[in-house]
């Protein structure tokens, strides 16, 4: 056994054999195998060493494909039916964003691929040729189970936003008094500043891309590119979100429009960048030297002249005293 290929090769109970023998190591003791009504329980491992004594769930998951959220949830509610200290869910591939969001906070330990050759590798339960594995080849795994899923999780988290807006809008005061005008000026400044972060941030990634796939398999600097990465996604979702429930003064809904237009775009070109970058962490090697991280902005040319035109329409309204 030298891969997480070789660990889909094993059959379903000589998977469960060898997650058995892991936790005899790890110093548990295992009361064998129970099978709940939905299949929620593999192994019961129980630990009498001070502090994290107790009853633990241990699920199974010898796949391909990454586990999703109904299955976490499934766990969780057998710990909690049991009364045990916590679920531990072990497989051999990845886990979807949505699960781990469920899983935070919980008494709900996921042990994904990587994870578990490095505890198979320490409990000298793999054959030493995992050893010679080459670091492209863990940066590669490792990247490829931490992304695999995130695209898709992020793009729902999109389409969930926009459904989820409400009239909750934000105004700024009176379109006949100049302060109205000052207040909208000083909010979308503090907004585009905000939003031309964005572009630094993503060159950042392919920075931290680069250095890793040079530095070999690091599940932390794994775990810290993909956090990177969602942050990124959330600094543009809130700014969208901020624009799509603000109401700006008449002389501005034009560029504002426009402005929220750019955005969605930048968010939308930033998950095909994502989605580009699970695709190459698919293929053979770590396929990542030829992705282009680079975005464009688009619109933004046509928002500089729809807030120039605002701000001639604004000043002959000065002239006519519609703005005091």
């Amino acid at each position: 056994m030298s891969s997480q290929g070789d660990l889909n090769d094993l059959g379903g109970h000589e998977f469960e054999d060898l997650i058995e023998r892991l936790l005899i190591k790890m110093g548990f003791a295992t009361e064998g195998r129970k099978e709940a009504a939905d299949g929620g329980i593999d192994i019961i491992a129980v630990s009498i060493q001070p502090l994290v004594s107790g009853r633990y769930i241990i699920q199974c998951k010898r796949y391909s494909n990454s586990v999703s959220s109904p299955i976490v949830r499934d766990l969780y509610g057998v710990v909690m039916a049991e009364r045990a200290n916590k679920g531990i869910l072990i497989t051999t591939s990845a886990f979807t964003s949505d699960a781990i969001e469920f899983a935070q906070g919980k008494p709900i330990e996921l042990v994904d691929g990587p994870q578990l050759i490095e505890l198979l590798g320490r409990y000298s339960l793999l054959e030493a040729e995992i050893q010679g594995s080459s670091p492209a080849q863990m940066a590669n795994a490792t990247l490829r189970n931490e992304f695999i899923g995130l695209t898709d999780g992020l793009g729902n988290r999109l389409k969930e936003a926009e459904a989820d807006l409400v009239l909750n809008s934000t105004t700024f005061g009176d379109e006949s008094r100049a302060r109205t005008y000052k207040a909208y000026s000083d909010w979308l400044q503090e907004i585009n500043g905000r939003f031309f972060e964005a572009p630094k941030a993503i060159v950042a990634i392919s920075n931290r891309f680069n250095e890793f796939e040079k530095g070999g398999a690091d599940l932390v600097g794994a775990r810290r590119i993909r956090h990177q990465a969602e942050e990124v996604f959330r600094h543009l979702l809130s700014m969208y979100v901020q624009l799509r429930k603000a109401r700006p003064p008449q002389v501005f809904a034009k560029s504002h429009a426009i402005y929220e237009n750019m955005v969605h775009s930048f968010i939308v070109d930033y998950l095909d960048i994502l989605r580009k970058l699970e695709e190459a962490l698919e293929k053979v090697g770590t396929g990542m030297q030829d992705l282009n991280f680079k975005l464009k902005v688009v619109h933004a040319d046509e928002f500089v002249q729809a807030n120039e035109e605002a701000g001639r329409m604004l000043e002959k309204m000065r002239r006519n005293h519609q703005v005091k």
